[in-house]
């Protein structure tokens, strides 16, 4: 505990101690009247920085990778002409330090210049994301009669809930809380900093709302309901985007491969060296531009099976860094602790492993990867040489990594499916009951009669909990950290609040009721349309094998073995089957891998679910050359 801080408190000395050297070399050259674009993007990115000083950082960063340049280009000529002396190699010498010492500078100082657009842009998205959700929040607590600055300190306290627009609420509550703002001047901060057009225009009407006296119930109801319909018209642009995308990977990364391999092919025949190109493209373009094409998928896709941050994040004040600590023996608590917590980990794993290992699918490599290592020295011992068909070992060995992986995870993804799916219905009979006159224990006893699902036997343990003594909100939250779905999430985050701050669940319950029913039928929408480019990606892929089937049967195996007498005119001398075959089915093997990668981040916006989908056809190729190719 003590080294940590005394790390961060030096971390934090060396960066203050960095900042006063620039400013001090680099500051006085700085022209403020031409800083007003960089200011904006630094708050707006959040960095809080002044731009002076942002600018000066950029510039003293530009020199030292400059000097970095000066001596790569320097060392570049050398290589290149190992004679001195000469004074041309001298002044080539002096240019080519010169010329990459002022590119690395300029392209550090750019790199600087665009990381708070890019930061900005990226809080832009999330804030965006999260603001229908945020919003709604607001609209139940205004509906159960919390204030507008209770209910900005209520949403902040959620940021691991509600994402970066709960973020950029709590800086206008902390503009109020801190700074002494008066709430209007606050908002107006609020909408000039923001990245997000969306925030910016919801925190705009707010101030109007509040200028003419208006209902802060009735407009938070006006923005849920346009961003609701704002978020199907975006789903809808979401689709047809995606349909082109779609066309995009058949085009790019099916059919223009199949066309370059065929050509390839063909070429080899006639001329030596073609073995090289397939290789480049199977190893290298095949991989790279797949690998290119599911990070711009990720970056326009949201996931379907919504899991909520399994972490919150704990913040500390750093007013008391430079203060010296003495450790004490008190102090060697905080070992036990995570001693403690360590055993507690293995009892819960002797208790329940197949839990453990459902509620972190990648726990399972601790098993596996020892496994997949054990089986590889095996194959290689005793003689520590590769043997023939060492491929064949290397795709068992991912079968063993893959195989448990993506079953833990898709009965992990089902599950959150499956709860987010009764969420509605666990609120609107919640609902219901309340209208009744029942309070929220009341209502949970009564609903665990009834069946829910999955969800019936983690209520059952909610009231469990109760009858034992804890209070409804270390229930719920108990249920959240076990449960860790973002709808589950969002619901009981709504009702805790409003149980303990309005005490008015009625008309709370009512919107996340509505809020809960808008949100899971666009999830259902969204995921019926987005299935038909997972059929798309598997029958793009049998296509494949069966083009690669048709150049390794009809093609390659005809053509006879070099040397044939006469044909050495026209035929390359080094035209290796073999060896063709076997970069087929290695470029089989990798299509079939990428394939599905694509195919599970198109159907559901994350492409860990596209593991199942890679295995399947890692194993159709592998069969395929197996037994229809080779048998």
């Amino acid at each position: 505990m003590v080294r940590s801080r005394r790390s961060r408190r030096g971390g934090m000395e060396s960066f203050y101690r960095l900042c006063s050297i620039s400013y001090r070399i680099f500051g006085r050259g700085v022209n403020r009247n031409d800083l007003s674009g960089l200011s904006l993007s630094l708050k707006r990115a959040r960095i809080n920085i002044p731009a002076d000083l942002y600018l000066s950082l950029s510039r003293l960063a530009g020199a030292l990778f400059a000097l970095f340049g000066a001596i790569l280009g320097v060392l570049l000529i050398y290589a290149l002409f190992p004679a001195s002396g000469d004074i041309f190699l001298i002044l080539l010498t002096v240019l080519s330090g010169s010329v990459t010492a002022t590119f690395f500078y300029l392209l550090t100082v750019r790199a600087f210049m665009a990381y708070p657009v890019f930061r900005a842009n990226t809080r832009r998205i999330l804030i965006d994301k999260g603001l229908l959700h945020a919003i709604n929040y607001l609209y139940a607590m205004s509906k159960g009669g919390m204030s507008l600055i209770d209910a900005f300190n209520s949403l902040k306290k959620h940021e691991a809930v509600y994402g970066e627009s709960a973020k950029e609420i709590g800086y206008i509550a902390r503009d109020v809380e801190y700074f002494g703002l008066d709430l209007r001047s606050a908002l107006m901060r609020g909408s000039k900093n923001t990245p997000s057009e969306k925030m910016r225009d919801f925190l705009e009407g707010l101030i109007s709302v509040m200028n003419t006296g208006g209902s802060l119930e009735d407009y938070f109801s006006l923005k849920s309901r346009q961003y609701q319909d704002l978020a199907e018209g975006e789903n809808s642009t979401f689709l047809e985007v995606l349909s082109v995308l779609a066309e995009t990977y058949v085009t790019l990364f099916v059919a223009a491969p199949l066309f370059l391999i065929t050509i390839i092919i063909v070429l080899g025949m006639l001329k030596s060296g073609t073995l090289l190109i397939l290789s480049a493209v199977v190893y290298i373009i095949i991989p790279l531009g797949t690998s290119l094409f599911i990070l711009l998928l990720d970056t326009i896709t949201t996931r379907t099976d919504e899991e909520a941050p399994s972490f919150v994040r704990i913040k500390r004040l750093n007013v008391f860094d430079n203060v010296r600590l003495v450790e004490r023996e008190s102090e060697g608590i905080i070992p036990a602790l995570k001693r403690y917590e360590q055993i507690e980990r293995i009892k819960f794993f002797l208790h329940s492993p197949f839990r453990f290992f459902i509620e972190k699918p990648s726990r399972c490599f601790y098993v596996t990867l020892p496994l997949a290592s054990a089986y590889l020295l095996s194959i290689l011992q005793p003689a520590w040489e590769i043997p023939d068909g060492f491929d064949r070992n290397l795709f068992y060995t991912a079968l063993i990594l893959l195989i448990p992986y993506s079953i833990l995870f898709e009965i992990r993804a089902k599950r959150i499916r499956e709860i987010d799916g009764v969420v509605p219905e666990f609120l609107r009979r919640l609902k219901t009951l309340n209208e009744t006159g029942l309070n929220l224990v009341e209502c949970i006893r009564v609903i665990i009669r009834s069946n829910l699902g999955v969800l019936t036997s983690e209520l059952l343990r909610v009231a469990r909990s109760i009858e034992w003594g804890s209070t409804l909100e270390d229930a719920f939250q108990k249920l959240e950290v076990r449960v860790k779905t973002g709808a589950l999430s969002r619901a009981i985050t709504l009702l805790v609040d409003a149980d303990r701050a309005t005490g008015n669940l009625r008309d709370v319950l009512a919107v996340a009721a509505s809020n809960a029913e808008i949100a899971q039928r666009l999830r259902e929408r969204r995921r019926a349309a987005m299935s038909i480019y997972l059929l798309i990606v598997y029958i793009t892929f049998a296509v494949f094998l069966v083009t690669i089937y048709i150049l390794t049967t009809k093609f390659l195996g005809s053509m006879p073995e070099i040397p044939i007498k006469g044909a050495e005119r026209f035929l390359s001398s080094d035209y290796n089957l073999k060896a063709y075959e076997r970069v087929l089915f290695h470029g089989s093997l990798l299509q079939g891998f990428f394939s599905g990668i694509v195919g599970g981040q198109m159907s559901s916006g994350n492409p860990y679910s596209g593991i199942k989908h890679a295995v399947l056809m890692m194993i159709a190729a592998f069969l395929v050359f197996e037994l229809v190719i080779w048998g």
